[in-house]
This record gives structure tokens, sequence and C-alpha cells, in this order.
């Protein structure tokens, strides 16, 4: 039973840190994700040191591996019952990890969607400007340059399409 004690602290230790992550799920580190792999792959290997021995114990009990006395038998169905609680705490702690951390990957992936769309949006609305001031910023004759304003009319055209175009996403939630 010391071995399960053990086991016992060291799952526990294991669900408890992941618990304390899993609170503020949406600020979650890549040191911390790094931290759920290693938790994931030290209760893999306590699943995969447990179901062996849970057969063999199960095989134990059954009768047809050895004799065994009434007083033996009633300490490996402990035995048996303690590795088979140990299996499904493995189990639970396990599917914990797994969705915590497809939780926050697809927290991660939601949020680097939103900064993308705004950036797009932000590259949509800074397009117009720029293609505007760079046709009346050629050395060729276009309509309008003869005129005393003419910079105030383009500045005043480009800033009222730029704010259709803000309007217009802003309106769609891409702001």
């Amino acid at each position: 039973t010391a071995v399960y004690q053990a086991y016992s602290r060291f799952l526990t230790n294991i669900r408890k840190n992941v618990r304390s992550v899993s609170y503020d799920i949406e600020n979650i580190t890549n040191k911390e994700i790094a931290q759920f792999v290693s938790f994931e792959n030290i209760v893999n290997d306590f699943l995969s040191a447990l179901v062996p021995i849970h057969a063999i114990i199960a095989n134990f009990l059954s009768g047809k591996a050895i004799s065994i006395s009434e007083e033996e038998k009633e300490k490996i169905e402990d035995f048996y019952l303690e590795t088979g609680q140990f299996i499904e705490l493995s189990k639970s702690s396990l599917k914990t990890i797994v969705n915590i951390r497809q939780a926050s990957s697809t927290i991660m992936t939601n949020n680097l969607n939103r900064v993308m769309k705004m950036l797009t949006a932000l590259t949509i609305v800074l397009t117009v400007p720029t293609i505007i001031s760079s046709l009346y910023g050629m050395n060729i004759k276009l309509p309008i340059s003869e005129y005393p304003y003419s910079f105030w009319l383009i500045i005043g055209v480009t800033v009222i399409i730029s704010s259709v175009i803000v309007w217009i996403l802003k309106k769609n939630d891409w702001f």
C-alpha cells in the first residue's frame, strides 16, 4: 500500500495543479500548457502500469492461477479495488487535462481570429486613402487638380469614404 499512497499523493498533486490552472483558463501560458502535456504523460504512465496490474490481480482472484486462502483473498480483493479506483481516477484526471488543453487551444484560436479580423479591417480602411493619395501624388494631370481647394476636397472625400468603410465594418462586427 506504500506504492498506492505514493500514487495517490502524486495524482492528487497533479489534480490540484490542473484545477488551479483551470480557474483562469483564458490566461493560460505556454509554460502551463507544457506542464499539462507533462501531466498527461505522467497519468498515461500511471495507467500503463496500473491496467496490467489490475488484470493480474483479477487473474489471482479467479483462483485459476494459484490457490489462496480466504484471508489472502480479502487482501487481494482490497488491492484489486484500490487498483480499480486509481485507474478510474487516472482516467478522470487524463480527461480533465485533455479537456483543459482543448479549451485553451480553442480560446487561443478564437483570440487569434479576432486579432486577424481586426487587422484585416484596419488594412481595408487604410488602403483607400493610400490609393487615392497615390493617384493624386503622380505628376500627371488628374481631374480637379487645377482647383485651389483640390487638396482639401481630396482629403474630405478620402475621410468620407474611409468613414463609410469603418461604419460598414463596425456594423458587421469587424471592430
